[in-house]
């Protein structure tokens, strides 16, 4: 009869290493979101009237028009 008191030979060091490997995961997706939250794209026209810059989420966070617009 197998004893439920010992488990499995090594379970507890796999459980372990899970537990550790999980823990790194959820650490890189964190670093990965702050840096993706930090990404913004710039773009102008061809004769610079115009400059947008947006988020990665696209909202626009500056935009800059020059006097010739109107």
């Amino acid at each position: 009869m197998m004893d439920t008191q010992q488990g499995l030979p090594g379970g507890e060091e796999w459980v372990d290493q899970w537990l550790t490997s999980i823990s790194d995961h959820g650490a890189r997706t964190r670093r990965l979101s702050e840096a993706v939250i930090a990404v913004s794209a710039s773009a102008s026209d061809a004769d610079g009237a115009v400059r947008v810059t947006v988020s990665s989420s696209g909202l626009v966070t500056e935009l800059w028009l020059g006097e010739e617009v109107t």
